[in-house]
């Protein structure tokens, strides 16, 4: 054969229809999802015994990603919760200290992971908004319970026991696509879940006195709106 065993391009050309299919309905059945996903294993190794020059054009992208993991494992770093608790309304509250000084602005957000809710081969990451900085170089993180079976219900399940428990940090990313700084009067308008993205740009705001803002805010929970964003 000229491009090696048929037999090997068949099981890769399998393998791959898996991966593509699952990802149909990856929200409902995430597990499934993630579990055929793992197949990119087998998909690499038979289309190279299928066709043994794929091997050189891979070769760039497998040197680019390991760089790119590598500077991402360096940039974890060793951050700790020094906080974490259970508020109203089912909402999380954590107060993280990074490993590093992070300048944050405001509607940013960043990803975490935490060996306490996974297993430590497979550390899922998770985005949310930056709700608050703080003046100690921490940073507050104010995260809904979506439910069982979620990460976040396993998260607010496990919030008593995580205060000094090491986190991996990512970030932050993201910015305003409105530039707050140059504006005299700034009002932002968030509901639900959304409440926590202008948060932090509020509170930057209202840090100046040469500028004025406002918040207006919807929830369900009348006692959500008398807790501080803090």
């Amino acid at each position: 054969f000229p491009h090696g065993p048929p037999l090997a391009g068949f099981i890769a050309w399998i393998a791959m229809t898996l991966m593509v299919g699952t990802a149909f309905f990856r929200r409902s059945h995430w597990e499934v999802f993630l579990v055929t996903h793992l197949g990119y294993a087998v998909v690499l190794v038979m289309a190279v015994i299928h066709y043994p020059t794929l091997l050189l054009l891979l070769l760039p992208a497998f040197i680019a990603y390991s760089v790119d993991l590598f500077l991402r494992y360096r940039r974890f770093g060793a951050s700790q919760i020094v906080e974490a608790s259970q508020t109203i309304a089912g909402i999380t509250k954590i107060k993280v200290r990074p490993s590093r000084v992070i300048d944050m602005r405001g509607g940013e957000f960043v990803t975490i992971g935490l060996a306490e809710l996974d297993s430590h081969l497979s550390i899922e990451h998770h985005p949310f908004s930056v709700s608050s900085h703080c003046e100690d170089g921490c940073f507050t993180l104010h995260v809904k319970d979506f439910g069982e079976g979620t990460w976040t219900h396993r998260l607010a399940e496990a919030a008593p026991q995580l205060q000094g428990a090491p986190v991996r940090v990512d970030g932050p990313f993201g910015k305003l696509s409105v530039p707050l700084g140059s504006k005299a009067v700034s009002l932002l308008v968030a509901g639900g879940g959304g409440f926590t993205s202008p948060v932090s740009p509020h509170l930057a705001v209202s840090s100046d006195n040469l500028r004025r803002g406002g918040l207006c805010f919807a929830v369900r929970v009348a006692a959500v709106s008398l807790t501080p964003p803090g």
